[in-house]
């Protein structure tokens, strides 16, 4: 669980690189969580950029209400180019990389994986 993990780094030995799983608005509080404990670098696995919800005048309505980010989340997520591929590695201390990389090695190199992806777990 998210409470776990932030024990884990705080009480822990060093943790120099954390992967989060998922682009959620729990996964981009989780990232903040983990930049503020000091985690130098952070990587965060996503099968799409960050969304952000987007204020629609004309409606009096947020489009991508339900998918998107809002407020401190999206402020952090634009920060922190996770609203993009192809940002250059370290360019904040967060990495943003596909999905499909977990199942490439990425994951050998991190000191912590927090899930952040659902009530169910990925199968890693």
């Amino acid at each position: 669980s998210f409470a776990e993990a932030i024990h884990e780094v705080a009480a822990g030995p060093p943790v120099r690189t954390a992967a989060v799983l998922g682009i959620s608005h729990s996964a981009v509080t989780i990232l903040e969580h983990l930049e503020q404990l000091g985690v130098p670098r952070r990587i965060c696995f996503a099968r799409r950029p960050a969304k952000h919800a987007e204020w629609v005048e004309d409606a009096n309505d947020y489009r991508f209400t339900m998918s998107g980010l809002k407020g401190p989340g999206s402020l952090f997520a634009r920060k922190n180019c996770l609203d993009r591929w192809g940002v250059p590695h370290g360019h904040t201390g967060v990495t943003l990389l596909p999905w499909d990389q977990i199942y490439s090695g990425a994951l050998d190199e991190v000191d912590i994986i927090v899930q952040a992806v659902g009530f169910d777990g990925a199968p890693l």
